[in-house]
């Protein structure tokens, strides 16, 4: 028999037992209520008769006062009024008297007794008012009236007595047979009283092992969940096969949804905390690579700065030398020309190419001194401007990665906060399903009567752990809007970051290409600097040839004809070297000026970029205090879970191997958590820490099987990573074989951290690429 009917059953004999004793009741109540109205009959009747008495007596006094009236022959108004008004209130009472009265004797005694109430009346109007009224009485007639009026009310008085004793023991019996229904009455509800509560005991004893036992677990349980002390993982029995076994089904299966949705709650905020941990550290990241590229610009400048003061000097010095040079051609062309006359003006000629051939010898001087050294410093200056420009690139391409592994950690942040939201609806859904039961258990237990009042309280606990769910719910719902408010900002802003890097970079590449370009048009200026450097040395020598020829004129005029000849190319080619070098460096002065504005340029996008890189740090801030409230909220349901660490549906590769490796990991660690939560053997906690570690280097090598093959860019950085995991997996377990350390919570809190970063950083980059 299941609870239901047992209740109906227990509820019919309690509605038999009621109906009997409310019939019982009934009986003698109206036993009672006979002899109570048969009482008040009787007490009416002696009323009735002790007013008739009094009637009397008031008549027989009204009589009095008209024989007294006698001496002055005029009766008072008042008097006859009192006698009219006594006529027709004698007929009503005789009327009523006459009916409630029973007994045959009775009714002849009050027949008695209105009859000699008649014959006063007689008395008084037939003989007495019209005597008195005509004055024509004497005072025998009037003592004669007086005494007939006394004998008339004496017998009505003894009539009226002996009515009064007749009814004095039926007075007393109808008393006393009130009192004895009274007492029944009493007694006989005394007895179903103690009936009831009898059969209330018996009901309590047979029901309250099958009901109230179940309801005393279920509403042990809601207190535990309600006060947050709630171990998730117990299950009520569903032994038996009534009602209360199935709400305890249902029950079991709420608190299975309950404890799935608040895991996958929880294994997703945790994820979310990991996300952000990473986004502050590649933001930090990007900001020290801002600040290095910023004091790498200034180090540009003020480079491009002095290069361009030595290309001022390398100007004024070329246009010195290009006058120069016109000078020493003007004045070789002369000396050709006047060969002939060598002979006659030798001395002078002699005198005035010496003159030439300090001037050539000064030239060559300056060309080594400044040009030759200015060229050179340029290309110093450009090769490490060149060398800077290639480090900002690099940066440039870390602070892109960055940015990328940002914009990557937000997209799966804001998939993970969403997947939050369908979590808590599920719950809203299960809050409203579990209301609903309770509204369907209140009404049973209304329909229960008293024996359903213990399902009633479960049912009104069950309604409110719904409804504090529900508010949990509306206030996790509440700081999710938020969360994924600051992640669509710190998203738009991380893309704007990334935009900015890419033209920082762009630039970087712009000023490299102008550096290598500058380059070659230093070494170009070097080259030529040299090759007039050069000419000019020859044209001394080829000057100091001439100088020796015009000494000795007599002997060789044609040798020192075809030596000034020579030295005129060798100045012309000098005017030609001088020109390619002021107009090298014009270009070079051209190419400094646009590097210059590239470097403005490029600082002006940097401060755009720290800006927006500091609001992107406030908000990742602002997230990760949301995300820690957040989970400080929820952690209420684990503190008794044996679980650490909590898979989410958001760490799937949708990779069969990788993702049941990465499960077997997590098995690993919260296996590890739960034996040092046992306080096991150091020994077995380390084998368990080695058994993680050889699962994690299987699934690195299965991992990189995968990915190799692939056009994933950062393998190297990936291979590096799981290096470097390995080698601190080694490091613990051999520090722990030594005694040095234990397993203790920063160690499981690392390989947390380290999977949940991995997973949703590092394995999710190269997901992409294994599914195309």
């Amino acid at each position: 028999m299941n609870i239901q009917n047992k209740i109906r059953a227990s509820f019919a004999a309690v509605m038999a037992f009621f109906l009997l004793s409310s019939g019982v009741s009934f009986w003698a109540l109206n036993n009672q209520h006979k002899a109570s109205e048969e009482s008040k009959r009787i007490e009416a009747v002696l009323a009735g008769v002790n007013d008739l008495q009094l009637m009397t007596t008031k008549l027989a006094l009204n009589l009095n006062d008209i024989l007294i009236d006698q001496t002055v022959t005029q009766i008072a108004p008042n008097r006859l009024a009192f006698l009219s008004d006594f006529s027709a209130e004698l007929a009503q009472d005789k009327e009523n008297h006459m009916r409630h009265i029973q007994g045959e004797e009775r009714r002849k005694w009050m027949i008695q007794a209105f009859d000699g109430i008649d014959r006063m009346l007689a008395l008084g109007v037939k003989d007495l008012i019209p005597t008195v009224q005509r004055g024509s009485g004497n005072p025998a007639f009037f003592d004669r009236m007086d005494d007939q009026i006394d004998q008339e009310a004496t017998k009505v008085e003894q009539a009226l007595v002996k009515v009064t004793q007749s009814m004095q023991a039926e007075v007393e019996a109808a008393e006393a047979a009130d009192d004895a229904a009274v007492q029944f009455d009493k007694i006989l509800l005394s007895l179903f009283l103690v009936l009831g509560v009898l059969m209330a005991l018996v009901a309590q004893i047979l029901l309250g092992k099958e009901i109230l036992g179940p309801i005393s677990q279920v509403s042990g349980m809601l207190k535990e969940i309600a006060s947050g002390d709630a171990d998730l993982g117990k299950r009520l029995k569903t032994n038996a096969k009534d009602e209360l076994a199935e709400l305890a089904g249902w029950f079991n299966k709420f608190v299975e949804r309950l404890q799935k949705a608040i895991n996958e709650v929880i294994g997703t905020t945790e994820t979310s905390v990991s996300l952000v941990s990473a986004l502050e550290r590649n933001s930090t990241t990007i900001k020290e690579s801002t600040g290095e590229m910023t004091a790498m610009s200034g180090t540009i400048s003020s480079a491009t700065e002095e290069i361009s003061a030595n290309m001022a000097t390398m100007a004024s010095s070329s246009e010195e030398a290009s006058a120069n040079v016109n000078s020493i051609t003007a004045v070789v062309e002369e000396l050709s020309a006047n060969m002939s006359t060598i002979a006659a003006a030798a001395e002078e000629a002699s005198v005035n190419i010496s003159g030439v051939s300090d001037n050539v010898n000064l030239i060559a001087r300056e060309i080594d001194a400044t040009i030759n050294k200015n060229a050179s410093e340029l290309s110093v200056s450009l090769q490490e401007i060149n060398e800077r420009t290639s480090r900002a690139g690099q940066i440039s391409l870390e602070a892109n990665r960055g940015a990328e592994a940002n914009l990557k950690a937000m997209s799966e942040l804001s998939a993970v906060t969403q997947q939050i939201g369908q979590i808590l609806q599920l719950v809203n859904n299960i809050a409203s399903q579990t209301n609903m039961l309770a509204l369907n258990a209140t009404i049973e237990a209304a329909s229960a009567g008293q024996a359903g009042k213990g399902f009633a309280v479960v049912a009104g606990e069950v309604k409110e752990l719904a409804k504090q769910t529900t508010e949990a719910n509306n206030e996790i719902a509440t700081q999710i809007d938020q969360i994924q408010e600051l992640v669509q900002k710190t998203l738009s802003r991380t893309q704007g970051v990334s935009k900015v890097i890419l033209q920082v970079s762009e630039i970087n590449q712009g000023i490299s290409s102008l550096i290598q370009e500058q380059s070659k048009n230093a070494k170009s200026l070097q080259t030529a600097v040299q090759g007039v450097s050069k000419a000019i040395k020859d044209s001394a020598i080829n000057l100091e040839e001439a100088t020796t020829g015009i000494r000795e004129i007599t002997r060789s005029t044609a040798e020192a004809g075809s030596a000034a000849k020579s030295a005129a190319k060798n100045v012309a080619e000098a005017a030609t070297g001088v020109r390619e070098i002021a107009r090298t460096s014009t270009e070079i002065s051209m190419g400094l000026k646009e590097i210059t504005n590239n470097i403005q340029r490029m600082d002006r996008v940097i401060a755009d970029n720290v800006s927006r890189n500091d609001r992107n740090i406030d908000n990742i801030s602002r997230f990760a205090s949301l995300t820690k409230g957040q989970k400080e909220a929820i952690s209420v349901f684990t503190k008794t879970s044996d679980i650490f660490f909590y898979w989410t549906d958001q760490l799937l590769l949708n990779n069969e191997t990788i993702d049941s490796q990465h499960k077997a990991i997590v098995d690993g660690i919260n296996r590890l958590y739960i034996a040092k939560k046992s306080e096991i053997a150091k020994e077995a906690q380390l084998q368990i820490l080695k058994d993680l570690a050889q699962v994690a280097i299987d699934h690195f090598a299965d991992e990189q099987g995968i990915f190799m093959p692939t056009e994933y860019p950062f393998k190297t950085d990936h291979l590096a990573r799981h290096e470097k995991i390995i080698g601190q997996l080694k490091d613990s377990i051999g520090r722990i074989q030594s005694g040095e350390a234990e397993v203790d919570g920063a160690l499981l809190a690392f390989l947390k951290d380290w999977l949940q970063s991995h997973i949703m950083i590092v394995d999710k980059g190269y997901h992409k690429f294994i599914h195309h």
